[in-house]
């Protein structure tokens, strides 16, 4: 590992991520203490044990479970239960007992206090159910120690019931509640590295991000020296500069703005807009952590082209200006109501069979007009041409999503190259995709993403895209810092160089 490499005050298991080390680089500072390990968000909820019993049970008798962990700690439980009771011994549970211990113990190497409730010896030494009952309330009260408060609770609760002299102490709940904690001892650990992603990871990746992100390219792809190492990349850059005319290339050689124009030019239009016609292109290994984000915007833009189609449509029918799409609906909430219908009904094909979809989408798109009709309704024959509409835009027969989809395009590229002169009062997070560290303001950074996004939102609006502006300007932000940060980390490194490379012809 070079200098730079062994200077970051980092765990080894978070500087080999390269996944996790490019979500923190696309993060705002303001959302670091949202960031997980996993890159799901958080699970808030604490099980009870009483619902994690009834979850177990309800495997046994096959009724409403699909969760392939919980199928797991059934079928292990099960398994320990039979074991014990066949050989008559305690062992298994033992084993389960001194997983549970480990598991304690790693949460907090140093806490030695803590160590001397969990000891090897008295899991060994405890022969009856009463010994083992006592050794898992004493891994409760270690457990209660180390956990959040709002975590604690549903731990403190199960305390009480163990200790309840009520409380029939039997082998399925002494090892049901191992199980438990053992989740609950997961969940604690996966706390505890959450919060320290957030408040200490983060903030170092940040520093380091372009380092990381160059290291773990060359291990994956070799040396950003050897241009040719880089291949979908080098084809994409050959794409672009077919492309455009000899007159804009000899403004490539001169002018690194130029250049790194064209890369944001050829993000948008060959990559997250490519045209069905053309022939299918490789992610460039610049954007090799960005495929599922690429699908993620692909996916909302389509949508919102044949959502936004159909309200037009629907606008029609009530013989109300086109502009009407360029206003928004939150301050009219009946007609809020009717947009949040349409997106819902358009966004849910798979739960559906095609007919239904139609029959639901259809119906969405008929009350949207009535609302924008003056009397409040629509006559026959308007409602069964909507109907016809509606499979034509779910079909994608409509013509008008085409001229819907250039919109889209065009306001995509203007938000992701947003002109410099508009951001002089922006923090530097949203003018070049870089975190300065030395501006520690998250009100300023805030600042500067709320008026990103009223920006994006007013410029899909003014396209008639109002029905999905605030989803829409979320995915042009996303975009936006995807080829900034590629440009941050490969720009002079490989991009530059390949532009140049073809202006040369070698």
């Amino acid at each position: 590992m070079s200098q730079a490499m062994s200077d970051i005050d980092l765990p080894a298991s978070v500087v080999a991520d390269s996944s996790l080390i490019h979500r923190v680089l696309l993060a705002d500072p303001s959302d670091f203490s949202k960031l997980t390990i996993s890159g799901q968000p958080a699970d808030l909820e604490t099980l009870s044990f009483t619902n994690f019993d009834e979850s177990l049970a309800r495997v046994r008798t096959n009724t409403g479970i699909n969760d392939i962990s919980v199928m797991l700690k059934a079928a292990f439980r099960d398994r320990v239960l039979d074991e014990s009771e066949r050989s008559q011994r305690n062992s298994a549970v033992q084993e389960l007992l001194s997983d549970l211990h480990n598991h304690l113990r790693a949460l907090v190497p140093s806490r030695t206090d803590l160590h001397g409730l969990l000891q090897k010896e008295s899991i060994l030494q405890a022969q009856s159910l009463a010994d083992l009952n006592g050794l898992v309330v004493q891994a409760a009260q270690a457990l209660v120690q180390l956990e959040s408060p709002a975590r604690s609770m549903s731990t403190l609760a199960w305390l009480e019931t163990a200790q309840s002299p009520s409380n029939h102490v039997d082998l399925s709940f002494v090892v049901t509640s191992i199980l438990y904690l053992l989740q609950k001892a997961e969940q604690c650990q996966t706390d505890k590295q959450n919060f320290y992603l957030g408040r200490v990871w983060a903030p170092r990746i940040h520093e380091h991000g372009v380092a990381l992100k160059r290291r773990h390219f060359e291990q994956s792809h070799g040396s950003l020296v050897e241009l040719n190492n880089a291949k979908a990349t080098k084809l994409w850059i050959q794409e672009l500069f077919a492309a455009i005319p000899d007159s804009e290339r000899k403004g490539l050689l001169v002018s690194p703005e130029a250049r790194q124009a064209l890369v944001f030019r050829g993000w948008i239009d060959e990559i997250v807009f490519r045209p069905g016609t053309r022939p299918p292109l490789q992610l460039p290994e610049v954007l090799d952590h960005d495929q599922d984000a690429l699908r993620r915007i692909r996916s909302l833009t389509r949508l919102a082209v044949a959502g936004s189609a159909l309200a037009l449509h629907a606008c029609t029918a009530a013989k109300q200006s086109p502009d009407v799409l360029k206003l928004a609906t939150e301050d009219t909430p009946s007609l809020e109501s009717r947009r949040v219908a349409l997106v819902q009904a358009i966004s849910e094909p798979l739960s559906k069979t095609p007919g239904q979809y139609q029959d639901e989408v259809s119906v969405a798109v008929i009350n949207l007009s009535r609302k924008w009709s003056n009397s409040n309704s629509i006559d026959s024959a308007a409602e069964e041409t909507l109907r016809g509409r509606t499979r034509a835009a779910l079909q994608a027969e409509d013509p008008v999503l085409q001229v819907l989809e250039r919109r889209m395009k065009t306001c995509f590229s203007e938000t992701v190259t947003w002109p410099p002169e508009s951001l002089q009062s922006m923090p530097n997070v949203l003018q070049s995709g870089e975190v300065l560290l030395h501006q520690k303001n998250p009100a300023m950074i805030d600042q500067g993403k709320a008026l990103f996004l009223e920006r994006a939102k007013s410029i899909f609006r003014h396209n008639g895209l109002a029905f999905y502006a605030s989803d829409l300007s979320e995915s042009a932000l996303l975009a936006r810092k995807i080829i900034h940060l590629a440009w941050r980390v490969f720009g002079d490194a490989l991009l530059d160089r390949l532009i140049l490379q073809e202006c040369s012809g070698t």
